[in-house]
């Protein structure tokens, strides 16, 4: 990110309700040279209380949790709160301080706990100063979110509603080897059906049944004794080979991850040809989705490692301009701490026409999905 002058606001509200507010410009700078272009990044929503909890669960009794299935946690409210005020932290100066809607544009799933999360996110992210404060006893203001019918979104829901998919889906699962890995562990699912009250068959039925044991023991509830034998290892085996189990073929991948990667390869597109004034696309772009996401993400850019997404992470792709022109993406992995990805076949930062040609084997537009789908 280049040095640059931008406005840093400060607002002093006496007793009289008389808002000062004084203008002074600060120095930005960083460590290095480069210049950012634009960023698009993808999170996961924050904590929320079980999908589904199993009928012999001694705590399926939504009176415990406060609230419905699936729904975000005010631990989820604050988890996205602060990483909204960690982008402000970060990128303070590329962003206006003052909301502006030709600089973010905002999409999430249309699930409440992405919506919610993406909401409290913003409201880290823009605090209202200036112009922005409409309520001054109220440190908050309205930023749009914009979603898609769950019908229709090939960004966040494809594996749930789409035909086309369902189709590979059902193919993949006639495959020896997924006959074998069901078999291999059919005792296994005849262990979890006759303790949880499921009807274990394989290994997609453990989904839920896993995420309620994880959300209970994060939450210090003591797990019945007979999880013992299998929680958390031999659950979290089976856990890893469903969600590996979505991008199984190249088929799925593009269906599961191409519209994501088509619009953030139709952003960086704008960025490099400078075309921003004819274009939809802003500069920077947020997604707000699931765990799911966030793992095919990682796996299809060679650099999963086979461990759960964490409430809140967040994937980064910036798009930057070097000091001697070369063009590169450089991608980030944010969870309780930063980390740099280095992406299959790139350099840590890569080159930008290899990033394009890396995506650009899995993306899917609008068109070919509505075909695929049956929209």
């Amino acid at each position: 990110m280049k040095s640059s002058n931008v406005p840093c606001v400060i607002v002093l509200t006496s007793s009289l309700i008389l808002i000062l507010v004084v203008i002074i410009y600060c120095k930005i700078s960083s460590v290095t040279n480069d210049e950012l272009l634009a960023v698009s990044l993808i999170f996961r929503h924050g904590d929320r209380i079980p999908n589904q909890l199993y009928p012999q669960d001694p705590y399926n009794n939504e009176s415990l949790w406060g609230g419905d299935p699936g729904e975000l946690t005010n631990i989820g409210k604050r988890q996205h709160f602060e990483l909204g005020k960690w982008l402000r932290k970060r990128y303070n100066g590329f962003l206006s301080l003052l909301y502006d809607k030709n600089e973010i544009y905002v999409i999430s799933s249309d699930v409440d706990r992405c919506l919610m999360s993406a909401a409290t996110n913003l409201a880290g992210l823009y605090e209202p100063i200036a112009q922005d404060i409409w309520k001054p006893e109220l440190n908050w203001q309205p930023i749009p979110i914009h979603t898609i019918p769950m019908q229709e979104d090939g960004i966040f829901q494809s594996i749930m509603e789409c035909p086309g998919y369902n189709k590979h889906w059902q193919k993949q699962l006639r495959t020896n080897a997924t006959k074998k890995f069901n078999e291999d562990h059919a005792k296994f699912y005849e262990y979890l059906s006759y303790n949880s009250g499921l009807n274990i068959t394989g290994f997609v039925d453990i989904i839920n049944l896993y995420d309620s044991l994880q959300i209970e023991e994060m939450y210090n509830m003591t797990l019945p004794e007979w999880t013992r034998m299998v929680y958390p290892e031999k659950l979290r085996e089976v856990f890893i080979y469903s969600v590996n189990f979505q991008t199984a073929t190249p088929e799925m991948v593009r269906i599961s991850l191409g519209r994501f990667y088509d619009n953030v390869l139709e952003q960086f597109k704008v960025f490099v040809e400078e075309k921003t004034n004819a274009s939809k696309y802003t500069k920077f772009r947020m997604f707000s989705g699931h765990d799911y996401n966030i793992f095919g993400i990682l796996k299809t850019l060679g650099i999963s490692d086979s461990s759960e997404i964490p409430y809140g992470a967040t994937i980064i792709f910036e798009l930057k301009r070097s000091a001697t022109g070369e063009i590169f993406v450089h991608t980030l992995y944010k969870t309780n701490e930063l980390k740099v990805l280095q992406i299959d076949g790139c350099d840590v930062n890569c080159d930008y026409k290899t990033f394009v040609e890396k995506l650009g084997k899995m993306i899917l537009s609008e068109e070919e999905y509505r075909y695929i789908c049956e929209i």
